[in-house]
């Protein structure tokens, strides 16, 4: 099995839990972060390894580096609407991104799986988005802006990493794999992005 040992952010979110349930029954060992006491019956329950702390907790990677993890799931991210002030979303969505690449770098992986949104393409009005499209250069939402910007950390980083292995990236508007049977779920997983920035698809 690739990637044995996962980290994952995000865990107990609308894809988060799907996705925990579906590693963690296709026998991955997943190493959740809970920035919630509250969150971690659900996370026990599923057969996780609670990680304590938030996207910018230093100790997450002294509480991870004996755990010789593969591969990082970063699905954590924060989606507020007419927010007067939002740069705390800016923050969790950019800078948080940022952390959990190094993070990355750090505990030397393979895999790096980013979740993104479909809102980042931009596409013009009246035309259907895809990852080819163009982004029309203005955003409609603070949330569509730092999802875009996440991104451009994200690619950026794939161009500068040292990480002494191939490196791959691709960005898809659609994700197929069915994480639940309930309806809500395959729905949203059509209008994510995913960016696969380390290593071939698993």
């Amino acid at each position: 099995m690739k990637y044995k040992n996962i980290f994952l952010t995000g865990s107990t979110g609308i894809l988060g839990k799907p996705l925990l349930k579906k590693l963690v029954n296709e026998g991955h060992s997943v190493f959740a972060l809970s920035r919630n006491k509250l969150n971690n019956d659900f996370l026990i329950s599923n057969n996780a390894k609670i990680i304590n702390g938030d996207l910018f907790n230093d100790d997450i990677y002294e509480q991870l580096k004996e755990k010789s993890i593969e591969a990082i799931f970063h699905v954590a991210g924060e989606n507020k609407k007419c927010q007067k002030d939002p740069s705390g979303m800016f923050k969790t969505n950019i800078e948080g991104t940022k952390q959990m690449l190094e993070l990355g770098n750090k505990l030397n992986i393979e895999k790096f799986i980013y979740t993104s949104s479909a809102a980042t393409l931009g596409e013009k009005k009246g035309s259907i988005g895809n990852e080819d499209s163009t982004h029309r250069g203005t955003f409609l939402s603070d949330y569509e802006e730092s999802k875009y910007l996440a991104e451009e950390v994200a690619f950026a980083f794939n161009i500068i990493s040292s990480l002494g292995i191939p490196q791959y990236s691709q960005k898809s508007p659609k994700c197929s794999v069915e994480l639940s049977p309930t309806p809500i779920v395959p729905i949203l997983l059509d209008l994510i992005t995913l960016i696969f920035i380390f290593g071939k698809d698993a």
